[in-house]
């Protein structure tokens, strides 16, 4: 890094001039160039953000380096975090998220940081998922939800719902996210509704077929049979893939 100072310094090479300089200095009198010279160079500041600038250009064009996006996203990060000493460097690097080709969700992410505190920093993160339909995406705007909740953020809750609600349109939802989307329902139709579509993906999962045998249980229009038949229609979905596991293991 010290080299590379150097060389935006121009001070890669002494010069004669300069050694007959630092003599005189030496001998305790100035040069007359010494001023002139002082003026000329650059701050440490600048030189420090140049010196930055030349890295981080030099990182995202490492062929190393597969996953670019990430890259320039703490890249972004980090400069943004040093405020205006690294203003520039910022502002090229957020840039760069923003052009065709490295559009991507870390772009939207680094968009919701910088707006974080702004009335409409929500129809951010829904412009995310529309244009991201990836795990990615949705986890970073539930991890958001999150943290604006413990915070009291009063439309949080509602953005979180909208959130698994999204999901489970989108087939993304994980048994773990059914459970969080079901919380939120109060409707025992609706929870219906979204057991049996989860089902169609998680069959073998004995907490969905607990949850609906339930909700049968609780309506009270549910005959024996119409019941007994669930049960055993759970009993059977969980059985297969406790025999399939156990025909993996030998």
């Amino acid at each position: 890094l010290l080299e590379r100072k150097k060389v935006l310094s121009g001070n890669d090479s002494a010069k004669p001039e300069q050694e007959s300089g630092a003599k005189a200095n030496e001998a305790g009198h100035e040069s007359p160039e010494d001023g002139e010279r002082d003026k000329d160079e650059p701050s440490d500041a600048v030189l420090n953000l140049e010196l930055a600038e030349l890295v981080a250009q030099q990182a995202l064009n490492a062929p190393e380096i597969h996953n670019k996006n990430e890259l320039l996203f703490e890249l972004w990060r980090v400069a943004d975090e040093f405020g205006e000493q690294s203003k520039r460097l910022e502002v090229m690097l957020y840039e760069k998220l923003w052009t065709d080709a490295n559009l991507c969700e870390e772009s939207f992410i680094a968009k919701y940081e910088k707006h974080s505190n702004d009335a409409n920093a929500f129809d951010i993160l829904d412009e995310s998922v529309r244009r991201f339909e990836t795990l990615k995406m949705f986890r970073y705007y539930i991890d958001v939800c999150e943290k604006r909740i413990s915070n009291d953020d009063v439309f949080a809750n509602a953005k979180l719902y909208d959130v698994y609600k999204l999901m489970d349109e989108k087939n993304l939802a994980t048994v773990d996210d059914y459970k969080k989307l079901l919380e939120f329902e109060s409707d025992d139709e609706v929870s219906e509704r979204i057991v049996r579509r989860a089902l169609q993906r998680f069959g073998d999962s004995s907490f969905l077929w607990t949850y609906l045998i339930q909700l049968k249980v609780d309506s009270g229009n549910a005959s024996k049979k119409d019941i007994q038949k669930l049960f055993n229609d759970a009993e059977h979905a969980v059985s297969l893939l406790l025999l399939f596991s156990i025909t993996l293991l030998h």
